[in-house]
């Protein structure tokens, strides 16, 4: 078995699979099945230098639970248990996971819907880069957060609407988790209310930034290795109001419409390379921005939503890690609306 020492040297590149061999197939081997019995064996040698994860981890009477007579186990490398942030290029034996070996980013996750599904993503086993705008010091804080609750995640600030931090962000992620292999797009912008009349050219070009610029600018920076693996996740957020649209919301919609469309042709055109491409649509999800909202327009919105609660970030998260996982695969160029059946009338 191989193994090596844990050390605070530079962090793995990407984390990997921890699989046992069953009836002749690899199977992964889940974190919770893991951890107790690393954490155990990190505890019998207090100096990170002292730890042989390999062989501790192999030899603890514990990890026989995950044995049946003439089960073989596979290999344990430490290179495949991630370095987690705070320090991101050291080991924290605290926080130990295993992952499946993907990288997702979910932009605009520093807060609001973005934050629950990265840290959602995290707990599927991926490694999540957390993306915020540069200065954002929630991106870090996120990044705390996917740690303390035991996964795997780095924060990158970039502005997704600008070419040039796009190019570094697609190669700092590189670098630190490895090539992306799940993109959701969700960064965003102001959203204005203005009348038709009021909205001038520069109102659109600023809501189509995030919508249509941004999506092309990190598909130009990622697809190309999504291709080359021949396999990738992309899974738009876009919302309800793209086929409800209310009045003084027309450069929003608009730009929400043209994303859709974006993601249909997408989804056609890439998906011989094994990449899919969806969307997600939510209802109105109460986060952090909508604290100034009115409780009788909380209550009317309520009051035309058949399911008869207002909608989770979980619930849009829940809906993403459907769209991410390997097992979607045969779903692309689809639209999954999530708000509690508000869609089908009252």
């Amino acid at each position: 078995m191989a193994s090596k020492k844990c050390s605070t040297a530079a962090a793995p590149r990407r984390a990997g699979p921890v699989e046992r061999v069953v009836g002749g197939e690899q199977h992964p081997v889940g974190a919770g099945e893991i951890e107790g019995v690393a954490q155990q064996a990190l505890l019998q040698h207090p100096a990170a230098g002292d730890v042989d994860v390999g062989r501790d981890i192999a030899r603890h009477p514990a990890f026989e639970v995950l044995r049946d007579p003439g089960e073989a186990v596979g290999p344990i490398h430490p290179e495949h248990l991630p370095c987690l942030p705070g320090d991101l290029g050291g080991w924290d034996h605290h926080h130990m996971t295993v992952t499946h070996g993907r990288v997702a980013l979910v932009t605009g996750s520093s807060r609001g819907l973005g934050a629950v599904i990265a840290r959602r993503l995290a707990r599927d086993g991926f490694a999540v880069a957390v993306n915020g705008r540069p200065g954002d010091e929630q991106v870090a804080a996120i990044g705390r957060a996917i740690c303390d609750d035991g996964g795997a995640a780095a924060g990158f600030c970039a502005d997704v609407t600008d070419e040039q931090q796009v190019a570094g962000l697609a190669a700092a992620i590189a670098d630190r988790l490895g090539p992306v292999d799940v993109l959701v797009l969700n960064a965003t912008g102001p959203q204005p209310e203005a009348a038709v009349t009021d909205v001038a050219w520069a109102d659109h070009l600023a809501q189509l930034d995030f919508f249509v610029k941004s999506p092309v600018l990190l598909g130009r920076a990622i697809l190309p290795g999504m291709q080359a693996r021949r396999y990738g996740r992309i899974v738009h957020i876009d919302s309800e109001v793209a086929h409800r649209p209310p009045p003084g919301r027309s450069a929003y919609v608009t730009a929400k419409n043209a994303q859709i469309g974006l993601t249909r042709s997408w989804a056609r055109e890439l998906a011989p390379a094994g990449i899919t491409v969806n969307t997600v649509a939510p209802g109105f999800i109460p986060v952090e921005r909508h604290a100034d909202v009115p409780d009788d327009v909380m209550k009317a919105y309520l009051a035309s939503v058949p399911a008869g609660r207002m909608g989770t970030p979980g619930d849009i998260a829940h809906a993403v890690s459907f769209l991410a996982s390997e097992g979607a695969g045969f779903i692309t160029g689809q639209r999954i609306v999530v708000d509690g059946g508000r869609s089908l009338g009252n």
